[in-house]
Order: C-alpha cells, then structure tokens, then sequence
C-alpha cells in the first residue's frame, strides 16, 4: 500500500504546484508587471508560454524530489523502468503547467484561485484514484476519471512499478499531454492580460 499511496501522491502533489503558479500570473496582472511583459515584442503565448515553463520546471523538481524521497525514506520501488516513470513524471509536470494557466484564467484574485484550484485538485485526485483505489469507486464516477490527469499517471506510475514497459504506458502518458494541452490552450483562450 505504501507504494500505491506514494505513486497517489505524487501524482497529486504535482497539481498543486499549478496553484502558486497561477497565484505568481494574477499577482503579476495586479503589480502591473504583466502589462510592462506585453510592452516587449514577445505575444501574448510567448508570455504565457514561458509562466507555463516555469511552472513546468518547479513541477519537473517536486517530482524528482517526491521520487528520491519516497525510494530513500520509505523504500517505495518505482520499478525497473526509471525512463517511463519519469516520462510518466513530466507528462504530468506538464498537465499541471496546463493547469496553472487554466486557473489563472478562470480567477481574477489569489483568493479565488486558492478556493478553485484546491477544490479541482481534490476532485482530480478523488476520481483518480490517488485518495482511494479507483476499482473501490462508484460505477457512475468510472468515466469522469478520463478528464482527471492523476488517473492516468498514477496508472502508469502503478503499471511501471508492476513491471510494464514504455509501450505500454504510452497511452496513458498521451492521455496526460492531451489533458495538459487542452488545459493550456483554454488558459491562452480566457487569459485577461490587463
């Protein structure tokens, strides 16, 4: 249990990286420093762009420090295929720097990002099994699960730990990019620059 519970987590506790991620582009919009970016010849997607790589990047660290810590402290095996789990880890960095933008978009304050983007993550992690197995779910929420990135990653951080192979994660691994395109494309979208 305490190699699924750390894969659950992990997977969780990348999203939440999303948050002060969107917290940094609303504070930037308030302080004006955002309307001083737009002035440079870089577009509005080059901005948003480079707030996602940064997130991305904080992602990428949280998820290789989750990794050693939970080998080291716990003694939790991600598996014989360290480039599939961490594959697995930057499909997920990068959902969660989808997200960030996403929920920079949809709250105007810090304040209603810190109710919206908790409340998303919870139910992420809910439906995607990282609080409880999904086979232990309600039949009715099975298929909500395919709009969760934390289902997908946490099946192939699973399947890895179970000894699956890099094909074989692929699926879920393009799951969690789509999810995180879908989420920054929205953000680009809906973003207020002003």
């Amino acid at each position: 249990m305490i190699s699924y519970y750390s894969a659950g987590m992990t997977a969780m506790f990348l999203l939440f990286g999303s948050v002060f991620g969107a917290f940094s582009f609303v504070k930037e919009r308030r302080e004006q420093t955002l309307a001083r970016m737009l002035s440079a010849p870089a577009g509005k997607p080059a901005i948003v762009g480079g707030k996602a790589a940064g997130v991305f990047l904080v992602a990428v660290g949280q998820f290789v420090i989750l990794l050693l810590g939970t080998s080291l402290v716990f003694g939790v095996d991600w598996g014989e295929n360290l480039a599939g789990t961490l594959l697995v880890g930057l499909a997920e960095a990068f959902a969660a720097a989808g997200l960030a933008m996403m929920l920079a978009a949809l709250g105007k304050t810090e304040r209603a990002i810190g109710g919206i983007g908790p409340a998303a993550i919870m139910l992420f992690s809910a439906t995607g099994g990282s609080m409880i197995p999904s086979e232990q779910l309600p039949s009715w929420l099975l298929p909500v699960q395919v709009v969760s990135p934390i289902y997908w990653s946490l099946n192939g951080f699973i399947d890895l730990m179970q000894g699956a192979s890099l094909s074989e994660v692929l699926p879920g691994v393009a799951g969690v990019l789509a999810l995180g395109v879908g989420f920054l494309a929205f953000g680009i979208w809906r973003l207020r620059y002003e």
